[in-house]
């Protein structure tokens, strides 16, 4: 009689990993030394409120070893590669600038300024006369593009929504922000993701490149 087969060795089988249970969030406690008064972004100047932000929305640069990094922006401008510029501008008398001590004034008689030429003057109306040459001042204007950004509802992030931030830091209270707006003439968006400033004539600001406004969610806060 034939032996019988005997039985087939099993085939090796992998050995099935459970699916891991996902841990459930845990809280993370910030130590502060004080509670902020208000999360809106020109509500509270103090560091604690400041921190705070830090989590809510992006910052478009940091200041990391003491130095200046883009974050939210692509890059942060430079008078080298020319996304900020010094040209000239011409001035009459009554026009906002700033003067050879780096206040805000109008431009009437008696008011020292710096020409374009680099030449300290004190204005007299002769020098806007007709037959006068153009009285021609430095003005330094910054070009901005933001990184692609969302809110947390999906909008995208706008440079109008720069511009919206900008506006509404003009009208606050916030001292943090009042000295570079009141040596702004010009903060206008110029494509979606791009921004520009344009300084008062006579104001080189040397830190130029944070002339820039963190973004409001114009689509939530416009009306």
């Amino acid at each position: 009689t034939a032996a019988a087969n005997p039985d087939p060795t099993p085939e090796p089988t992998a050995a099935v990993s459970p699916t891991p249970t996902p841990l459930p969030p845990k809280p993370m406690t910030v130590c502060l030394g004080a509670e902020p008064t208000s999360l809106f972004l020109y509500g509270d100047d103090s560091l604690a409120a400041t921190a705070v932000r830090h989590a809510l929305y992006e910052n478009l640069y940091t200041t990391l070893n003491y130095d200046y990094q883009p974050q939210g922006l692509q890059k942060l401008p430079s008078l080298d590669e020319g996304d900020a510029r010094i040209g000239l501008v011409e001035v009459n008398e009554g026009d906002l600038i700033v003067n050879s001590a780096g206040n805000v004034v109008f431009l009437v008689p008696g008011v020292q300024f710096v020409r374009g030429d680099g030449e300290f003057v004190t204005f007299d109306r002769s020098l806007t006369a007709e037959d006068a040459e153009p009285l021609l001042m430095q003005q330094m204007t910054v070009d901005f593009t933001f990184q692609p950004m969302t809110w947390s509802d999906g909008t995208p992030v706008t440079a109008a929504d720069s511009v919206f931030s900008y506006e509404i830091a003009a009208g606050s209270d916030s001292p943090a922000e009042q000295s570079k707006i009141e040596r702004t003439a010009s903060y206008e968006a110029t494509g979606d993701l791009t921004v520009t400033w344009t300084g008062l004539p006579g104001y080189l600001d040397p830190e130029y490149f944070t002339n820039v406004w963190t973004p409001l969610p114009q689509h939530q806060l416009g009306d």
